[in-house]
């Protein structure tokens, strides 16, 4: 998620467990505490290589369930004035949950975090977007009103019921997105899908198939059982993955496999799609979020610069991306 709503979170979460050092110093240190596990881009920063690196340890340790059980020793021992009713032991764990809700509602993201490293996988459960208002600002207004009792607390219980609904809504939409797949015969090998910008009523999905990957969008409010299909060739044939130096596997396995290919004189060009495309491709074409280009001839020690769709008018895809979301609304 983005540094607001982990800060607001860590606030939280350090305002409830700070026993009788409740108060802004609570709430001051908990944001701050869960702003940390971010500051990783720094110390990845000297050792980049490309682009491709930040990509594969970002969110890696300090993400990490492991960095959840060690950091607190440290920040326990170098804050144990700060708190006069916790014990060291107290602290640990203060620290403890702070570490571990940033990392756990990393997860429910698209980006995802790397939870069990050393192993790389990241995991990502696709059910929120990363900025999502409608979680941040019940964590908001409970710490406006933290001298009130229960405010705090029933702003992270409106936050959590709000990410459980996302979640409810991401189960809802998976029977959806197979029904229409089975109305249009597509042959999807698999798929994937995502909220669409600071909601949770839309939907965008990528479809698999053998030579083409599918992409669409789905509202709740939709009446139809499917919505139509853009299709973008895979053009894997491109450069076989057998034939790709590691560092480029290294990137395919980054994008979970669901990437096309593009050729042109001088570079070849990897388009990441697990995130979908940008506004209606039906109306205005593949608007591709994040590509990732290597000049050609590739070899081992090509760099991977990875590039982001510059996107004309982007207050009227906004506006139709409110009006795809309340179809019933007439423009």
């Amino acid at each position: 998620m983005d540094s607001i709503s982990q800060f607001v979170l860590g606030a939280s979460v350090g305002y409830l467990l700070a026993g009788k050092d409740r108060g802004k110093k609570a709430i001051f240190i908990g944001g701050l505490a869960a702003t940390l596990p971010d500051l990783d881009t720094f110390f990845i920063k000297p050792f980049e290589y490309d682009d491709l690196t930040m990509l594969i340890h970002h969110r890696g340790f300090t993400h990490s369930l492991l960095f959840a059980v060690l950091a607190p020793i440290l920040c326990a021992w170098g804050s144990r004035s700060w708190f006069k009713s916790l014990t060291f032991k107290g602290l640990y764990w203060w620290y403890f949950w702070v570490f571990l809700t940033h990392s756990l509602l990393d997860c429910f993201t698209s980006w995802g975090t790397q939870f069990f490293w050393p192993h790389p996988y990241k995991v990502a459960f696709n059910a929120i977007f990363i900025i999502d208002p409608l979680y941040t600002l019940p964590l908001m207004i409970g710490l406006l009103g933290y001298k009130r009792p229960g405010w705090v607390k029933k702003g992270v219980i409106i936050s959590c019921m709000y990410l459980l609904l996302c979640v409810g809504m991401k189960g809802y939409m998976y029977h959806r997105i197979k029904q229409s797949i089975q109305v249009q015969s597509i042959p999807a090998i698999r798929f994937t899908y995502r909220p669409t910008p600071f909601n949770c009523l839309l939907w965008s999905t990528t479809i698999e198939s053998k030579h083409h990957f599918f992409f669409s969008t789905y509202s709740i409010f939709d009446s139809k059982s499917f919505s139509p299909m853009f299709a973008v060739p895979k053009q894997h044939h491109l450069l076989p993955y057998e034939q790709m130096p590691s560092r480029l596997k290294s990137l395919i396995y980054v994008t979970k496999e669901y990437y096309s290919l593009e050729k042109t004189a001088s570079k070849m060009i990897v388009r990441d799609l697990r995130f979908g495309l940008f506004g209606d491709p039906l109306r205005y074409g593949p608007i591709h979020i994040f590509s990732h280009e290597i000049q050609r001839p590739i070899s081992e020690s090509s760099r991977i610069i990875m590039k982001r769709s510059e996107v004309p008018n982007m207050g009227q895809h906004f506006k139709e991306l409110f009006f795809r979301m309340f179809p019933f609304i007439k423009k």
